[in-house]
């Protein structure tokens, strides 16, 4: 008996049940789109021409999409057709342009705020002060939050982080205690942020409340290119991030779930990952402005009180050096008084009468501290060996 096994779209999905429900609903969104763009066309994939079909897609789908997302819906096409049999090699692709982002502004911050709800107010504080992605932040439940340290931790899992990597997170106050009078009123197995089990759904529904308060208070600016608002809920990651970095680009990674060189051998204890936190904590406040300047004035006495003690340091170092330099040239004098006795004594005893080793040790040279002492022994041989040779012991 032989079984044909017939590869199309429905054995594709099956095939991809593993991935992350996000994926797969990108998956299935990208195949509509092309199986749309075949009908409408009245396009027939054979070896022959499924090349020059995908090709047309691409040129297609580029005018009314960003190169980004182009890119985005090819990759998944590709793979498909793999999956059919069909192998895509050489397509153009529109290059994707790098553009300046748009950096959130404090001012921005307070003028958003002041429109939303209590709950949306602390969502996305909580991005700003944790570097959370707004997909992770709708799936937290109160079970992921620890009150154990001076500031709210939060253990983000892996089954609801980018690449499925768990991490650690600490919780700036302001956004901390907004978020415990929210645990006070849910179990422990409740959504914090999220409006349904459905991740895609509440992220969606988060974006949308941004975007018509962005528009309701006029910041509703948008990139030429691409068309999008330029402000988003990965403004709110990204204002973490940067400002973070100033301080430590490593932990800022680390805190936010990018990838990085080595992260994995990072390892830090809860009490560390407060630590560090509360050392750039000022920079991610957003409310208590006075508190914040006053840390900042603090850092700055800091700073100053460095600087003064390395401009110190830097005085005692070169007087320092101005020492040393004394002490070789006061050595540099003793070696060369030592080399001048050694050569009388040793090249020339026998010539000089009642002069021998056991009247002048070279030790003793060598050793001895008294440098007038040596000079007067030393001139005392020197005259007599003179008179006796007619010969210096420069000229030995």
């Amino acid at each position: 008996m032989v079984i044909i096994c017939v590869r199309d779209r429905q054995t594709f999905e099956k095939k991809m049940q593993t991935k992350d429900p996000k994926t797969l609903v990108s998956y299935k969104i990208t195949l509509n789109s092309f199986e749309s763009f075949l009908s409408e066309h009245n396009h027939t994939i054979t070896s022959e021409t499924a090349e020059d079909i995908v090709q047309d897609y691409v040129n297609w789908f580029t005018l009314t999409h960003a190169p980004r997302t182009v890119w985005n819906y090819y990759s998944r096409i590709r793979k498909y057709l793999r999956h059919l049999g069909f192998h895509i090699d050489e397509i153009e692709l529109p290059k994707i342009p790098e553009k300046e982002l748009y950096p959130l502004k404090l001012a921005d911050i307070h003028r958003i705020f002041q429109e939303l709800s209590y709950k949306d107010v602390t969502l996305f504080l909580t991005q700003i002060q944790a570097g959370l992605r707004i997909g992770e932040s709708v799936q937290l439940r109160k079970k992921h939050f620890l009150h154990d340290y001076d500031r709210l931790v939060l253990k983000i899992p892996p089954n609801i982080a980018k690449f499925k990597r768990g991490r650690t997170v600490v919780i700036g106050k302001e956004a901390g205690d907004r978020i415990k009078q929210i645990l006070k009123k849910i179990d422990d197995n409740d959504l914090v942020f999220g409006t349904g089990e459905n991740p895609i759904s509440s992220r969606v529904n988060k974006e949308a409340t941004l975007r018509n308060t962005l528009i309701k208070i006029g910041l509703d600016m948008k990139y030429e290119d691409t068309g999008r608002f330029q402000i988003n809920t990965h403004s709110f990651r990204a204002y973490f991030i940067t400002r973070v970095s100033r301080h430590d680009p490593n932990l800022a990674k680390k805190l936010s779930g990018e990838k990085g060189y080595l992260l994995q051998y990072d390892r830090l204890t809860d009490e560390e990952y407060v630590e560090n936190y509360l050392k750039f904590e000022a920079d991610l406040t957003i409310f208590d402005l006075n508190r914040r300047d006053q840390q900042q004035n603090l850092k700055q006495k800091e700073l100053e009180g460095q600087r003064q003690k390395m401009e110190e340091m830097e005085l005692d170092l070169l007087q320092l050096r101005s020492e040393v330099g004394i002490l070789r040239k006061n050595q540099r004098s003793d070696d060369k008084v030592i080399k001048m006795a050694n050569t009388i004594l040793y090249k020339n005893q026998k010539k000089i009468p009642g002069l021998s080793m056991k009247s002048f040790d070279s030790e003793y040279f060598v050793k001895d501290k008294d440098i007038e002492k040596n000079y007067n022994q030393i001139y005392e041989i020197d005259s007599h060996y003179f008179k006796t040779t007619k010969k210096s012991p420069k000229e030995l």
